[in-house]
């Protein structure tokens, strides 16, 4: 009876995914625009995902109904499944090749006609499969090359579009940009690319904590719909977003705790909710960075590779459920929290080769519960092998485990960061902190790459 009951199971869920959901955008009462799923309201909740990380399913537990993938495969079916299995959709990217890519570089024409092939192919795979919200064409293909006409580029995204709707009647077609609109990226938006049903934007607190998001596409004159599909903090690449008393002389960034990075995630939320053209809001980054030119690894991750969430995690559920998790995470307040000999990260600390120090942090726990303390000494841009932060340089410190530590400097000169996290054992959440300082010496004059 038992194997007769799992039988009917497996073919009910394999009838619930056999037919695609019908997606629409529909511009509603006021001025704004609703999209629906087989006719209901539908507001896209939820988070960008690397693939990588096998983390399609875990938004799911705390409230989202919406991952957005930056590129599927032609062996991307099992994802999806699990995508569709867990209750939510897929805000699908089709791998549009970014210009600094180099892929248009040696026949322009040839590059994009073999690009669209595979576009289609993938469009023609998946239009059916019941994950699929609507359609990506790419994700910020335009960055760094945003002034320049790009005619050949705008003109197959456009192609694409009207392709992708005769292929597929049932899923809307978008592209993601970054939130920047110069007179050449603006005129293709407005112009050449009229068969997007929505814009994605990628976008983040910027100067003054202003969402220039919005702004811009007022100023772009943008009265159709829009998904945000990045957003969070400001990004450590432009010193004019967040202020040149946040880089050391060396060129270090200070970041911002885990726990103030909750704040900015909310007010970025909270603002595009309100924005009549918002359907939908994904935020950045459900995962851990990897990026091998991202100068602060912890800068976007919302979890680490444990599996343990940081707060913003605790505010996303409250913003897609309504409702607080029974255990938050626990808190580092702000950046006055770390120290580094009784020195804030703002003090630009230069140390002597070999030194002794200490490093204090003062966390709480909002669930009442015993927290664990892991530091570490990793310097700048230092990676794992699977380019992950780095595990510390060992030797270095001698009483790790305490909210108060003490330890030796490196001996080799450079830029360093003394990193802490701060974790919840019981409830697996946890918050981070860290402190940029130089140890000094011969050929000690650095300055840190800066992402363009």
């Amino acid at each position: 009876m038992k194997k007769l009951l799992s039988l009917i199971l497996v073919f009910a869920c394999m009838a619930s995914f056999a037919a695609p959901r019908h997606v629409t955008i529909s511009k509603v009462k006021g001025g704004g625009w609703q999209m629906y799923v087989d006719g209901q309201p539908f507001f896209a909740n939820g988070v960008s995902i690397y693939t990588s990380q096998n983390q399609h399913c875990v938004p799911a537990n705390y409230g989202a109904n919406t991952v957005r993938v930056f590129t599927l495969f032609l062996d991307s079916t099992p994802m999806l499944d699990k995508i569709a299995q867990s209750g939510m959709m897929c805000h699908a990217g089709l791998g549009f090749k970014s210009m600094r890519s180099g892929y248009y570089d040696k026949d322009e024409d040839k590059a994009i006609d073999e690009q669209e092939e595979l576009i289609l192919k993938k469009v023609r795979m998946y239009k059916d499969h019941p994950a699929i919200l609507c359609w990506c064409i790419g994700n910020e293909f335009e960055i760094s090359y945003a002034e320049k006409p790009l005619t050949a580029q705008w003109e197959s995204i456009q192609r694409l579009a009207e392709q992708i709707h005769e292929i597929d009647p049932h899923h809307p077609v978008t592209l993601a940009v970054v939130d920047s609109y110069p007179p050449a990226k603006a005129t293709a938006l407005l112009d050449v690319c009229t068969a997007l049903d929505f814009i994605s934007c990628n976008g983040y607190i910027h100067t003054g904590k202003e969402f220039r998001l919005l702004r811009q596409l007022d100023e772009l004159g943008w009265d159709k719909p829009f998904m945000t599909t990045e957003l969070g903090p400001e990004g450590w690449w432009l010193k004019e977003n967040l202020g040149s008393d946040r880089f050391a002389p060396w060129g270090a960034v200070v970041d911002y705790t885990s726990s103030e990075k909750e704040e900015l995630y909310l007010k970025c939320m909270e603002m595009c909710k309100q924005d009549k053209r918002c359907i939908g809001i994904n935020a950045f980054l459900w995962g851990w960075q990897t990026g091998s030119r991202d100068n602060v690894l912890e800068w976007y991750g919302m979890i680490n590779k444990e599996g343990y969430t940081y707060g913003v995690v605790d505010i996303l559920q409250w913003f897609w459920t309504g409702h607080n998790p029974r255990a938050r995470a626990p808190r580092i307040e702000s950046r006055q929290d770390i120290t580094m000999d009784g020195k804030t990260a703002d003090k630009w600390i230069q140390v002597q080769p070999g030194s002794e120090h200490t490093g204090l942090v003062r966390a709480e726990s909002p669930s009442g519960v015993k927290l664990r303390y892991y530091w570490r000494i990793v310097a700048e841009n230092a990676r794992n092998y699977d380019n992950t932060l780095h595990s510390g340089i060992s030797g270095l410190i001698a009483d790790d485990g305490h909210p108060e530590i003490h330890f030796t400097a490196p001996y080799k000169p450079g830029a360093y960061r003394l990193f802490v996290h701060v974790y919840d054992d019981i409830n697996m959440k946890a918050a981070y902190a860290s402190i940029p300082f130089l140890v000094e010496g011969a050929n000690t004059v650095i300055k840190l790459d800066e992402r363009p």
